[in-house]
């Protein structure tokens, strides 16, 4: 193989990791953790907000970030068949929180992607 072959083929196989790479921590963040954690902070208690889980809830497949230390500009997508792909609309947190953990407030904790938390007040 001469060598620009090779360097366009190395250019192609890190494109193809570097995308499954985030298109696998994106969509795969539900299932790596699907429990709530909950921290007892005086008298609230933040419960966790996997990004996966919200998209779901609203009935898409999974979510898109093109900035992981943004939590501000996930974006939940749709698959078709035979080969389509969607960008279905922004997270609403606040309503997952709602329907999760009802009073509780949307907030972020941590600056990226995994940073939103519901927060309720409880007795400690």
């Amino acid at each position: 193989m001469n060598t620009a072959k090779r360097r366009f083929s190395g250019r192609i196989t890190r494109g193809l990791m570097a995308f499954m790479t985030v298109f696998g921590l994106t969509a795969g963040i539900g299932v790596v953790g699907a429990t709530s954690a909950a921290a007892d902070t005086g008298n609230y208690v933040l419960y966790r907000v996997y990004p996966a889980d919200v998209c779901s809830h609203q009935g898409n497949f999974g979510v898109l970030t093109p900035n992981p230390l943004n939590p501000y500009v996930m974006r939940c997508y749709d698959l078709a068949f035979p080969v389509g792909f969607s960008i279905a609309g922004e997270l609403k947190i606040q309503d997952f929180c709602d329907w999760k953990w009802p009073g509780s407030v949307a907030v972020v904790e941590e600056q990226n992607f995994l940073g939103w938390r519901c927060k309720r007040a409880e007795k400690p």
